[in-house]
């Protein structure tokens, strides 16, 4: 198994150079240039940056097992441990013990200023390595790390620094010297004009850390330093290993048949990835008059609001006893933790305990409240179940849930390695998963998930055999919707339409895959050898929203003024993937321009200026002026119809009184009824835009019914709804709503074998189209990916009959 670091329990050393050299400019006065770079600022002020730059990246962690201490040399008075103790080791101060960071650190290094003593840094770096041991004590779990800040340009003695080595690679300090000025043969940087004294200490630096272990020294550059603390980095945790069982077979069935149908594995649980998120609102600002930095929670209060009308329609609300008579009272269940503006009538906010609060749970629009323990929870057992195992060709990537986890055998059992290395040596060898319920403690909500095998051999995953467990969804929460196809079209008549304005040619279909083909970034850069590659890579892809706000919120903890120090450019880290390789561009341009023609793309003209108001309203829209017909639906008359405007005029009035002539009724309206979409008028083309909208399949269909039931009674449109029924047919077929056609077809039958009914020869006429109109069978179904219960002998008994 391997060895994981634990998250945290670092303890951490920075020892700056005080002395009077590091009151010097960074770079000679009048070069101009960014401070984020060092114009400006004395070496000491740019050494402090790097420091409170580091103890912010501990701070904005909020690890309680991070600690750091600050040590200066060069100061003018001593204080230190070592000194107490032995004398000695003069001008060197404790300014800041190990603790946690916080931003009060940040505030005790801005007042830090050169002085006038000189000290050795071979002391100040025991004075360092003592006191981190000191306040360790036998804590082994913990890191060392001492990182020494200077600019190398006091004259040193470097008697016996073996000995100091010595001691760092027994405590396994991880030590680093971060010099100004220093060269780095990495980056091809070499900073010219160097003093006699600072070349001298600089060599020897590089030999202190060439005799420590590997890993645990380390010289570099502090600009470099500072430049790669701005880069975008990756945050590191590690999670804790929780303790569980995997388990195959069930264990009651085993023990009553006694039989070895039952395995328990101990085995151990923990994260693979965590997803990323961005910073809490812990912010930190100045306070003002104080001068102190220090950070802001936020607080949840909890009200009840009572008079006035209420704030959000949407949210559940509680009516409270009347007060008075036709007086009643509002009382806003949900807590308000958002700001809101002033209503129009005053009311006033009622805090109301958290300990008051029901949960309660969205029916509709009303909100049920449910006390605790009124529904008797879930009996569960912690572990890992097997349900069963599926090949993973029949695993869909689009179902998987949360964040990966490792899934290792106990480090403690041999005979739990054994046995849960043959399972992942069995899973890769059939190509198989293992589909699991997982229940993290007794009492828990069950949940379903699966394992990918991952076995011996892949140093990625730490060289042991381990299963990569991911949640699923259950059966009930995935949903199945349908869309109308993008390729296939059909006419009025139910035939498919193969040439049409939205379906493309195979010239526009080529023109657009050649278009396609020419963004591929696959191979739009080279690598070292000239080969090609990919141009974007994912671990080397950073999410701007993410470090961009870090940099905001890191930035303005350490300037004093962000108005005159504004926030700098995102890093280039950033922003590398912004644009689109210049070479893929050229490369497409020629694709651009043919597909531009084959789709006869142009552009679009700008919208025309709102409508102009004639006494105070806006001109009317054309639709307005459409016949009532084309609004309302087309109406027809009988032709024995009487029309009414001509009987009128032909009777004779007297003033108001019509004397007794009844006029006839208009011919009823073809135009849907109401609670209706589809009329009588066109029925197929209200159907069709119906199923058009996508959400409406159902209603659609139980229209279609309705109206289809209501034509059977015209023997002159008999033609017309055997067209509709086909129609239906085919699209309750692909629609899954096999159910809603086959009761139609019982209401059809029941209603046209009828003696009274007033269209006798229409089931003779449905019977002569045999088993294309009758029920829609189970093969037909299955082939739309629908379901139905009924055969091809009884859906042929039932048209038959």
């Amino acid at each position: 198994m391997p060895v994981r670091e634990r998250a945290g329990y670092t303890s951490n050393l920075f020892v700056i150079d005080v002395s009077p050299s590091m009151g010097e400019l960074m770079f000679p006065e009048g070069t101009e240039g960014a401070p984020e770079e060092g114009y400006g600022l004395t070496k000491l002020e740019w050494a402090i940056e790097y420091v409170i730059r580091k103890i912010q990246e501990f701070i904005f962690t909020e690890r309680k097992t991070e600690e750091c201490g600050i040590i200066l040399f060069g100061t003018d008075a001593t204080k230190n441990r070592v000194n107490a103790e032995h004398d000695g080791y003069e001008n060197i101060y404790e300014i800041v013990p190990l603790s946690a960071p916080t931003t009060k650190i940040i505030d005790v290094l801005r007042t830090v200023h050169p002085e006038s003593a000189v000290a050795e840094p071979l002391d100040a770096l025991i004075v360092a390595i003592q006191t981190q041991s000191l306040h360790l004590g036998n804590k082994k779990a913990w890191r060392r790390r001492i990182t020494l800040v200077t600019d190398g340009e006091a004259e040193c003695n470097f008697e016996d620094w073996d000995r100091t080595v010595a001691k760092l690679a027994e405590l396994e300090v991880k030590t680093s010297v971060i010099g100004i000025g220093f060269d780095d043969e990495e980056e091809g940087f070499v900073e010219e004009g160097k003093s006699k004294v600072k070349r001298i200490n600089e060599t020897f630096w590089h030999d202190f850390m060439s005799q420590m272990p590997e890993g645990l020294g380390m010289v570099g550059n502090i600009s470099l330093a500072i430049a790669s603390l701005s880069a975008p980095q990756l945050k590191t945790t590690q999670s804790a290993l929780q303790s569980t069982w995997l388990r195959l077979g069930d264990r009651a069935t085993a023990e009553s048949s006694h039989s070895e149908g039952f395995l328990e594995i101990p085995v151990k649980i923990a994260k693979a990835t965590s997803q990323a998120k961005p910073l809490s609102m812990k912010k930190l600002h100045k306070r003002a008059g104080r001068g102190q930095w220090h950070a802001v929670g936020l607080q949840t209060d909890y009200v009840v609001y009572e008079g006035g009308e209420d704030e959000d329609d949407e949210k559940p609300k509680a009516k409270a006893e009347p007060k008075a008579e036709g007086e009643e009272e509002d009382v806003d269940m949900a807590a308000d933790e958002e700001e809101h503006t002033e209503p129009e009538t005053e009311r006033t906010e009622v805090p109301v305990e958290k300990e008051d609060l029901v949960k309660a749970y969205k029916y509709g629009a009303t909100w049920v409240p449910c006390e605790e323990g009124e529904f008797e929870k879930l009996q569960t057992t912690k572990g890992i179940e097997v349900i069963g195992f599926v090949p993973e060709s029949k695993w869909h990537r689009e179902q998987a849930l949360g964040e990966v986890s490792y899934i290792y055998p106990s480090d403690t059992s041999s005979k739990a390695q054994l046995q849960f290395s043959a399972i992942v040596q069995a899973m890769a060898e059939r190509g198989v998963m293992m589909v699991v319920r997982y229940v993290w403690r007794d009492g828990a909500d069950p949940k379903v998930g699966v394992c990918k095998p991952q076995p011996l051999g892949s140093v990625e995953w730490g060289g042991v055999d381990c299963l990569l467990y991911v949640q699923m969804p259950f059966a009930d929460d995935v949903r199945k919707y349908k869309f109308n196809s993008l390729t296939r079209l059909f006419d009025k008549e139910g035939d498919k339409i193969t040439a049409h304005s939205t379906l493309p040619t195979k010239e526009q279909q080529d023109a657009m895959d050649a278009f396609v083909d020419s963004m591929d970034l696959m191979d739009a850069e080279q690598d070292e050898e000239g080969n090609p590659a990919p141009w974007f890579d994912p671990a080397l892809s950073f999410n701007p929203a993410l470090h961009r706000v870090k940099q905001a919120l890191f930035h303005n903890a350490r300037v004093a003024d962000p108005e005159k120090n504004p926030l700098p450019p995102p890093h280039p880290e950033l922003t590398k993937y912004f644009n689109t390789p210049e070479e893929v561009l050229e490369r497409a341009k020629p694709a651009i321009a043919k597909l531009r023609k084959v789709m006869n793309i142009k552009k679009v003209p700008p919208k025309a200026a709102a409508a102009k108001r004639k006494n105070g309203a806006a001109d009317a829209p054309e639709y307005l002026y459409e016949s009532v017909d084309d609004i309302l639906g087309a109406t027809t008359r009988p032709q024995n119809a009487v029309d009414p405007n001509a009987l009128a005029a032909r009777t004779p009035q007297k003033g108001n009184d019509f004397g007794h002539t009844h006029l006839p009724s208009p011919a009823p309206s073809l135009a849907p009824e109401p609670g209706r979409l589809i009329g009588l008028a066109n029925p197929l083309k209200d159907f069709y835009s119906l199923l058009e909208s996508g959400d409406l399949v159902s209603k659609a269909m139980e229209d279609m019914a309705v109206v289809l039931l209501q034509m059977a009674r015209d023997p002159k449109r008999n033609k017309e709804l055997l067209n509709c029924m086909t129609v239906m047919r085919v699209k309750a077929t692909e629609e899954d709503e096999v159910d809603a056609y086959q009761q139609f077809m019982i209401d059809l039958k029941k209603e046209a074998k009828k003696k009274s009914f007033s269209n006798p020869d229409l089931w003779p006429l449905v019977k002569k189209q045999g088993m294309s109109i009758s029920w829609i069978t189970k093969e037909e179904a299955a082939v739309e990916g629908s379901k139905s219960s009924v055969d091809e002998d009884e859906a042929r008994k039932f048209i038959e009959e």
